[in-house]
């Protein structure tokens, strides 16, 4: 999980320091896909040459109003697309049309904060993850389609076998005990809920941090269309002070004590960030 949250990091500083260099936009296009059948039938035809989209429902039978733009184009890592003008309702109807594709697996699926919502899910034997995340502040869903990196799978797998043979091992020594049976208990109930909240004070601390490169993107924009860039010097060392009281703060956050989910917002807010920084260094 350290290396994980590093890692975003470092991905997010890297594009930061690329803003006003230039790169290309976000290429905006509908996505359609023939997969409105499970998964399982898709995948078998043609294992090899599988592209994500084509274990997704058809964007625009959901999103009827939706306007897309492919973040990360299908083939790679990781097929990754924003949809704007959405509803809740075309939200909660596309999430289960993606269950019934086979993305049935479910890691987590409600609340984030107050009014977000996310689904993450696994399909087939957890070979492929799905992620689909509301973001109300900027009127958008994020979806992002990847396949899983068989180590982490084998080495989820084996954590997760141990943790079962530790939990009968303690049920066995504890079982003439009715008291310690019932302590155990809520102990295991506390762990499992625990690995699916985002905390309040984590959700504050990740809003501030996007809302300081919102900030951040509108004063690179406002200085690529300036005609008299050196009248905004001192706003641009303002920024780089700010930014490093930001990142300061974020490494104050205590990376053992982050939940699954957490780890999950966290890759999704940076996500949005790179995709803003990028959109900035565009403009110039």
């Amino acid at each position: 999980m350290k290396r994980t949250l590093k890692t975003l990091m470092i991905l997010v500083m890297a594009m930061l320091l690329m803003t006003g260099c230039g790169s290309d936009k976000s290429e905006e296009s509908n996505v359609t896909s023939d997969a409105n059948t499970d998964i399982n039938s898709t995948v078998s035809e043609s294992e090899d040459d599988i592209k994500y989209s084509d274990l997704l429902p058809v964007t625009e039978d959901y999103f009827k109003n939706g306007e897309v733009a492919i973040i990360e184009p299908d083939g790679g890592s990781q097929y990754y697309f924003r949809v704007t003008n959405f509803t809740d309702d075309e939200y909660e109807a596309y999430v289960e049309a993606c269950k019934a594709a086979g993305f049935d697996d479910v890691h987590y699926e409600g609340d984030i904060g107050t009014d977000d919502k996310m689904y993450l899910a696994y399909a087939l034997n957890r070979k492929y993850y799905l992620d689909i995340t509301t973001n109300n502040e900027i009127k958008a869903v994020d979806i992002s389609c990847q396949i899983v990196d068989e180590s982490e799978t084998t080495e989820t797998e084996s954590i997760q076998a141990t943790e079962t043979e530790v939990t009968e091992i303690e049920s066995t020594e504890n079982s003439t005990t009715m008291s310690t049976d019932t302590e155990s208990s809520a102990q295991t109930d506390a762990t499992v809920s625990s690995t699916d909240i985002i905390r309040p004070e984590f959700k504050e601390a990740m809003d501030n941090y996007e809302a300081f490169f919102d900030e951040y993107c509108e004063f690179m924009k406002k200085y690529n269309e300036s005609d008299d860039t050196t009248s905004l010097l001192a706003d641009y060392a303002s920024y780089m002070v700010k930014y490093t009281d930001t990142m300061q703060k974020m490494n104050n956050i205590s990376e053992d004590e982050l939940t699954d989910v957490e780890v999950a917002y966290y890759a999704e807010v940076s996500a949005r960030i790179s995709a803003k920084l990028i959109e900035a260094g565009a403009q110039q």
